[in-house]
C-alpha cells in the first residue's frame, strides 16, 4: 500500500513538473514572439505599405501627366479649330511665329 502511496506521488509530481515546464515554454515562446517577431513584421508590413504608396503615387502622377498632355493637346487643337473659323488675327501672332514653325519643320522651304 506505501508503495503504491508513492508511486501516485511521484506521478503527481512528473505531471506538475511537466505542466510547470510546459506552462514555461509558453510564456518564453509568447516573450520570444512579442520581442522579437512582432516588431519585425509591423517593419516588413510598414515597408510594403511604404513600397505601395509609392506605387500609387507615381501611378497617380502619370495618369495626372498623361491627362496634362491629353488636354493641352485638346485645347490647342481647340483654338486651331477657332482660327480656321473666324480667323482670328491674335491666334496668327501667338502660334504662327517664326519659333513655331521651325518647331514644326514648315520654315525649310521659306527660309
Amino acid at each position: 500500500m506505501r508503495h503504491i502511496l508513492t508511486f501516485m506521488k511521484i506521478r503527481a509530481k512528473v505531471v506538475a513538473l511537466l505542466g510547470a515546464v510546459f506552462l514555461a515554454l509558453t510564456f518564453v515562446e509568447w516573450g520570444v514572439g512579442q520581442a522579437l517577431l512582432l516588431p519585425r513584421f509591423e517593419e516588413i508590413a510598414l515597408d510594403n505599405a511604404r513600397t505601395a504608396m509609392k506605387r500609387i503615387d507615381f501611378g497617380v502622377h502619370q495618369a495626372l501627366n498623361e491627362i496634362q498632355v491629353s488636354a493641352t493637346d485638346w485645347g490647342n487643337w481647340k483654338d486651331t479649330y477657332e482660327f480656321l473659323q473666324d480667323h482670328n488675327a491674335q491666334f496668327a501672332q501667338d502660334n504662327l511665329n517664326e519659333t513655331s514653325m521651325r518647331q514644326l519643320r514648315l520654315m525649310t522651304g521659306l527660309s
